[in-house]
C-alpha cells in the first residue's frame, strides 16, 4: 500500500563535526532524516520513492494524487511517453542523488541553480530539449560525398511526415524530425534547387556549386535560421 516516508542519510564526522569516512579513528556515526516527506509502494512502481513535500499534510494530498495517476497509468513515471514527461521527476531524481553525498543545503542551493536555468530557457518537458535549435546547421549543406548537391525532399510531391517515414525505412537512416525551407529561402541565398528524381521520385537537391566552398558554412547557417523560424514541420514520436 503506498505510504509516506522520510529518508535516511547516514554520515560520519568528527569530535569537530567535520565529515571523515567511517574507518576514520574517531568518527561518530550520524543518521538524518530528510525534511522532504517521499511516496513509497506506489501502484506498478516497485520500490521507487517519490519526493513530495516537506508538508506531512501536503504530501499526503500530492501522494493521493500520485496513486491516482499510477492506476490510470498516466504519472511522470515509465507508464508514460518519454517525449511528453516533464523534466521536475528528473530534476528531484537527479538532487536525491546529490543528497546521498551532499548536505540539505548545498543540495537546495544546486536545485535552485538548475530549476534557474530550465526555466531562463522555458524548458519544462523532455520534447522542449529537441526544439528547433537541434537541428544543426551541419544539416543545411552538403556533405563530402555530395559534389557539392544537398538532397532534400520535394515538398510539393510528399508530406513532412511521409519524408520522416522513407528516411528512416527506406533509407534507414536516423532522424529526430523534418525541417523546411522554400526555394526562394534557397534562392536568396545564390542557393538554386531542382528535381533529382534519380535516386527516388520525390528527391530533389538544392545546388551548392555555384558557391565557394569557403561559404557553405555562413550559407548553411542562414538556411538555418530560415528553417527555425518556421518550426518543425514534423518531429519524431518517443515511440519511433
Amino acid at each position: 500500500m503506498a505510504h509516506l516516508v522520510r529518508q535516511s542519510k547516514t554520515y560520519y564526522v568528527t569530535a569537530a563535526g567535520k565529515r571523515f569516512t567511517k574507518k576514520t579513528r574517531g568518527a561518530k556515526k550520524v543518521t538524518e532524516k530528510s525534511k522532504k516527506w517521499y511516496g513509497a509502494s506506489l501502484p506498478g512502481q516497485g520500490a521507487k520513492r517519490f519526493p513530495l513535500a516537506t508538508d506531512k499534510a501536503v504530501a499526503a494530498r500530492m501522494l493521493a494524487d500520485l496513486v491516482t495517476e499510477c492506476e490510470r497509468g498516466t504519472a511522470n513515471m515509465a507508464t508514460r511517453k518519454v517525449a511528453d514527461s516533464q523534466l521536475e521527476p528528473l530534476v528531484t531524481e537527479f538532487l536525491d542523488a546529490v543528497l546521498r553525498r551532499s548536505t540539505e543545503k548545498f543540495t537546495d542551493d544546486v536545485g535552485r541553480d538548475v530549476r534557474r536555468v530550465l526555466a531562463a530557457c522555458k524548458l519544462r518537458t523532455i520534447a522542449d530539449l529537441r526544439g528547433p535549435d537541434v537541428a544543426s546547421s551541419v544539416m543545411f549543406r552538403p556533405n563530402e560525398s555530395d559534389n557539392g548537391l544537398m538532397s532534400v525532399y520535394d515538398g510539393d510531391l510528399i508530406a513532412a511526415d511521409a519524408a520522416w517515414v522513407h528516411y528512416t525505412t527506406v533509407s534507414n537512416k536516423k532522424s529526430i524530425g523534418v525541417t523546411g525551407l522554400t526555394i526562394d529561402e534557397c534562392l536568396a541565398e545564390g542557393l538554386p534547387s531542382r528535381s533529382d528524381p534519380a535516386p527516388f521520385p520525390e528527391h530533389a537537391v538544392v545546388d551548392f556549386t555555384g558557391v565557394a566552398e569557403k561559404q557553405w558554412r555562413s550559407k548553411s547557417k542562414k538556411l538555418q535560421a530560415k528553417a527555425r523560424a518556421r518550426g518543425w514541420q514534423h518531429q519524431a514520436s518517443s515511440t519511433n
